[in-house]
């Protein structure tokens, strides 16, 4: 969720903590809101968030945020594995990802800051310097099994 929320400017997300902790009587659940705009700011410029001890039940998570896309909604990509394979695999499983997103989407399919107002450029195309090529739609599926 807060992959997600980084993709959005400041003013509104901060905007919506405010009122969110003036809505909360237990002051102990409410947010520090410097603390949550400091981490969405490193995931912005990350582009993805990885969390080996994801819940209880010993399942970690790696999940990177997908380019936007005209008429499309902002998406994230998340791999859930054992704790101990999303420890040991978090770079590769973000690589991977990375080098289908510079190859899935051409910059024409990209919305930009002119026609999505919100979206910081980090997260336009922030995987690398590509030049992006046509492919398959299937290509995501011929991959082998990374767990």
């Amino acid at each position: 969720g807060r992959l997600l929320l980084s993709s959005y400017k400041d003013a509104p997300v901060r905007s919506a903590l405010h009122r969110l902790n003036a809505e909360e009587l237990d002051h102990d659940r409410r947010v520090r809101v410097g603390e949550v705009m400091d981490e969405l700011a490193q995931l912005r410029a990350k582009g993805w968030v990885a969390a080996p001890d994801y819940n209880e039940t010993g399942a970690g998570l790696v999940a990177v945020m997908l380019p936007l896309r005209c008429g499309a909604e902002r998406l994230v990509l998340s791999i859930l594995a054992s704790h101990e394979v999303i420890a040991e695999r978090t770079e590769e499983f973000v690589a991977i990802v990375q080098e289908h997103i510079n190859i899935a989407w051409p910059p024409e399919q990209l919305r930009t800051e002119r026609t999505r107002p919100g979206l910081p450029n980090s997260l336009q195309m922030s995987f690398g310097n590509q030049a992006p090529v046509a492919m398959p739609a299937n290509a995501f599926h011929n991959r082998q099994a990374l767990g």
